[in-house]
């Protein structure tokens, strides 16, 4: 298995979409979101080995039936594990349940037979700060954590509830339920963080803190995890093609033609819609630049510079 975390909006659905692109991985999106984990956001070390066992039958489970939601997202590829045969009808499904599920009917599914030669892909938003419990309870897996400059992750939220793209009230700033938890941390305790700061803070500030915390714990708890590595974002966008390709192989996936033809399609568009995977990567890399000024620049970099995951970015 390959698992893919990242937080929202730092591109892990087109990473993902890399990844399914290549004809031997099974692609799931989001599957703990679909089916939601019972157990912490942000897990102590000291908590993991009771969860271990939820997570490798979470993990097991992927073979079996699975929601539209998992399975469908577009596009679609070709699959060495299918047949001639199996390719079209499985595309001709995934769209027949598209529209059944516009009429309100809701399906599953077939997954990926265990016994078939396919490895499957678990791509994440929702579990980043279970990197190291996942990691240690999966160690065969092959685990990416994909880190985004804070400043475009808070831009691209920005732009995402002011366009109402996310579901729930309250803005992510004003989330306390997920910052308390994060103050628990104890990343947040060796700091002196305090909810009476992050309520003085400024909307983009809490948001900084967010991703710093968020990712610095997925960071300490799998720096020394022989399964694990960390993508930057803009250094895809830079060289899709290069970085694309040593991801693949550090994965134990070999280059393929149908993964080339992928990354061509999706970094020669423009296309602007938030939830695109067709866009320019420089230009999607960048638009923060253009959205955010210089204070509010100013204010993130006082909160990450001089940590761990802020020096791939501000020293």
């Amino acid at each position: 298995m390959i698992i893919l975390l990242g937080m929202p909006r730092s591109g892990t659905t087109w990473v993902g979409k890399i990844f399914d692109s290549h004809p031997l991985t099974f692609y799931c999106h989001e599957p703990d979101t679909s089916e939601r984990l019972g157990l912490p956001l942000f897990p102590a070390n000291g908590e993991w080995h009771a969860h271990f066992p939820e997570i490798t039958t979470f993990a097991r489970r992927q073979n079996r039936p699975l929601p539209m939601r998992v399975v469908g997202k577009l596009p679609l590829f070709s699959k060495h594990y299918r047949s001639a045969l199996g390719n079209p009808l499985y595309r001709a499904a995934i769209w027949l349940s598209k529209l059944t599920e516009r009429a309100g009917v809701k399906v599953t599914l077939p997954g990926v037979p265990s016994d078939a030669n396919a490895i499957r892909v678990w791509k994440s938003i929702e579990s980043l700060g279970r990197a190291g419990l996942i990691a240690n309870a999966l160690p065969d897996a092959q685990v990416v954590l994909l880190i985004r400059h804070p400043c475009a992750y808070i831009a691209s939220v920005l732009r995402g509830e002011q366009a109402h793209k996310f579901t729930g009230n309250d803005a992510q700033s004003e989330d306390y339920g997920v910052l308390e938890l994060l103050l628990q941390t104890e990343l947040a305790h060796s700091r002196q963080l305090t909810r009476s700061q992050l309520e003085a803070a400024s909307a983009e500030e809490r948001l900084a803190w967010r991703w710093l915390l968020v990712n610095e714990k997925a960071v300490a708890e799998t720096r020394h995890l022989a399964n694990c590595q960390v993508l930057v974002y803009e250094s895809l966008c830079a060289a899709p093609d290069d970085v694309g390709r040593q991801l693949l192989e550090s994965c134990g996936l070999p280059w393929d033609p149908q993964c080339a033809a992928f990354l061509g399609n999706s970094t020669s568009q423009a296309d602007d819609s938030y939830y695109a995977v067709f866009k320019d990567p420089l230009k999607a890399a960048n638009r923060w630049r253009d959205e955010l000024d210089a204070e509010v620049v100013a204010r993130v970099r006082a909160v990450v510079a001089g940590t761990e995951v802020g020096r791939l970015y501000f020293d």
